[in-house]
């Protein structure tokens, strides 16, 4: 681990981002009356924990290919959070406006998850030339 604050900056947006995205899901599946035990909520809750152990250890390692998968797995969190905060149903409730502001620190996380995924994209290329110029 070279950088040690952008790897903990990456896992911790990450981390807050897909929690948010989990929580967003898990309440518009219940807006839409779908059992929460049901396969489909299930498979997207456990795919998303995979995500986030997946995005953990390559962050961790430090692999080549480690800021593309985040870069990735945070748009599809700022995707899931954007659709969650436009289709809540009862806006003006309190769990609507909850959901809401889950969404809107989702976003804004996935956002900054994309930036550090950046970021760790280009120091590892500039340690790699480093390495090469030497």
């Amino acid at each position: 681990m070279k950088d040690q604050a952008n790897i903990k900056k990456v896992i911790a947006t990450s981390l807050t981002a897909i929690i948010a995205t989990v929580i967003v899901e898990i309440a518009m599946y219940a807006q839409m009356g779908v059992a929460l035990t049901s396969g489909i909520v299930m498979a997207r809750v456990g795919m998303m924990v995979v995500l986030a152990i997946v995005i953990v250890v390559l962050a961790i390692l430090d692999l080549r290919f480690d800021s593309y998968i985040t870069i990735l797995a945070m748009i599809l969190c700022a995707i899931g959070d954007f659709g969650g905060f436009s289709q809540v149903a009862d806006r003006t409730s309190l769990v609507g406006l909850l959901v809401q502001l889950v969404a809107i620190i989702g976003f804004l996380a996935s956002l900054a998850g994309i930036w550090y995924g950046i970021m760790q994209r280009k120091k590892y290329a500039d340690r790699k030339l480093k390495e090469r110029l030497k």
